[in-house]
């Protein structure tokens, strides 16, 4: 009786972690190749150019730094060593670097001692000039990066200035601005925020918000044709990598979804394997002792 039981409890749980895998892997596909989370109305949705925001950015600040590295090379080939310390000094912020200061603003460290340390004992100019270069790379990248005010953030600034009137009470109204100081490209601070909201109303806000993301919006709309992505051939050369970007965004608002449905698949076909499990368990069956005590009686 011990070993049917044991077979049975085995059964049901075999059938219920098939039902969760079936489960999982359909509604995987059905959420990543059949919902397309990205569109609404058959239009790119208000979450997608979101999303598209900031892999377009992301794109963006790899080619500015490309860019950098590009002109830096050029520009350093031909220098001596001791001309390429000079530039060092003379143009650090191109090459991230600067004077060290304390919390207090004093310095603590020169810029002579920061390239100094900067150079080290290199003392190959090619080799130097190629460090020099990767740190335009990295400096020109970090600085496009930082620069950049993500989507969801702006996203979510335009959805909570969006539930205010017009005629909101104006510390309502500053409140938000606050909260999404950020988003705003203001410091929250009440002079600051104070400063942007002045007369204005909560929709001339959510329009200023909203105008941020507008050129993303348009370039998104060139890739799009009737809910439909363009194919890459169709594509003008120089829009290539804005266009790999907003596929990159298609990729992640799908797999995204592919997650979803594959726990709400896996759930539900859980369960009906369950079912399965528990309708094919058998009576247990009188045991071996019970069958001798009734044949002596």
């Amino acid at each position: 009786m011990v070993d049917s039981v044991n077979n049975n409890s085995s059964n049901v749980g075999l059938y219920t972690a098939l039902g969760a895998g079936v489960g999982a892997v359909g509604g995987g596909a059905y959420g990543k190749f059949l919902t397309k989370p990205y569109l609404k109305d058959n239009a790119p949705s208000d979450q997608f150019i979101r999303t598209a925001h900031d892999t377009i950015a992301e794109s963006n600040a790899a080619k500015a730094g490309e860019t950098a590295k590009t002109t830096a090379t050029n520009a350093l080939k031909d220098k001596e060593f001791d001309a390429l310390k000079n530039e060092l000094k003379n143009n650090a912020a191109k090459y991230g670097l600067a004077e060290v200061k304390d919390s207090e603003g004093k310095v603590t460290k020169s810029l002579d001692d920061v390239v100094k340390e900067y150079v080290g004992s290199e003392t190959d100019k090619a080799k130097l000039a190629e460090k020099m270069a990767n740190s335009a790379e990295e400096t020109a990248k970090k600085a496009a990066q930082e620069a950049h005010v993500s989507g969801q953030k702006i996203g979510d600034a335009i959805d909570e200035i969006g539930k205010l009137a017009d005629d909101a009470k104006a510390d309502d109204l500053k409140a938000a601005v606050k909260k999404h100081a950020e988003a705003f490209g203001i410091k929250a601070e009440d002079a600051d925020v104070d400063g942007l909201v002045g007369t204005k109303k909560a929709s001339e806000l959510k329009a200023a918000l909203e105008d941020k993301l507008k050129s993303t919006k348009d370039t998104v709309a060139e890739f799009f044709s009737e809910g439909k992505l363009k194919a890459e051939a169709d594509v003008a050369e120089d829009s290539k990598s804005a266009y790999k970007a907003v596929k990159d965004a298609i990729g992640k608002m799908t797999n995204k979804a592919a997650l979803k449905w594959a726990g709400i698949g896996a759930a539900a076909l859980g369960v009906i394997g369950l079912a399965a499990g528990v309708a094919t368990k058998k009576s247990p069956e009188k045991a071996p002792e019970e069958q001798h005590i009734s044949a002596q009686a």
